[in-house]
C-alpha cells in the first residue's frame, strides 16, 4: 500500500512540475509546417517557417525567421523574434518597430490589446493556459 501512494504521489509530483515548467519559444532550429488556402479553384500551398541564424536589430538580438516554399523550394527572409521574460517580440522585414507577439506570462481572465496588420487593435482576454 505504502508503494502504491509513493507512486500515486510521484506521478502527480512529476506532472504538477512538468506543467509548470516553461518551455522558450524562440529557440534555434525550430520550424512549423503550415497550409495557406485560397484562390479560385482552391490551392493549398504547403510551407515551412524556421528560426535559423541570430540577427542584431537596434542593438537587440533576433532568430532570424525563415520561410520556404514547398512548391518552389525557394526560401525567403521573412522577420526576426526575440524572447525577453516569457514574452515574444516579432519584428517584420519590412517594419521599422516590432510588436508583441505573444505573451506567455498571462493568466486566465489577463486582458491583452492584440494588434492586427491593418491597424485596428483589439483588447481580448485570455481564456485558457496551455
Amino acid at each position: 500500500m505504502k508503494r502504491l501512494i509513493f507512486i500515486a504521489v510521484s506521478y502527480l509530483t512529476s506532472f504538477h512540475m512538468l506543467a509548470a515548467e516553461y518551455v522558450p519559444f524562440v529557440v534555434e532550429g525550430k520550424t512549423w509546417e503550415v497550409e495557406y488556402k485560397g484562390g479560385y479553384p482552391m490551392t493549398v500551398d504547403p510551407r515551412t517557417l524556421r528560426l535559423d541564424g541570430d540577427t542584431l536589430i537596434n542593438g537587440m538580438t533576433y532568430k532570424k525567421l525563415y520561410e520556404t516554399i514547398h512548391a518552389t523550394g525557394r526560401s525567403e527572409y521573412r522577420g526576426a523574434f526575440r524572447e525577453v521574460d516569457r514574452k515574444v517580440f516579432f519584428m517584420q522585414y519590412s517594419a521599422h518597430d516590432e510588436v508583441l507577439h505573444y505573451d506567455f506570462s498571462l493568466h486566465v481572465g489577463d486582458t491583452f490589446i492584440s494588434v492586427q496588420n491593418k491597424g485596428t487593435d483589439y483588447e481580448r482576454e485570455v481564456e485558457y493556459e496551455m
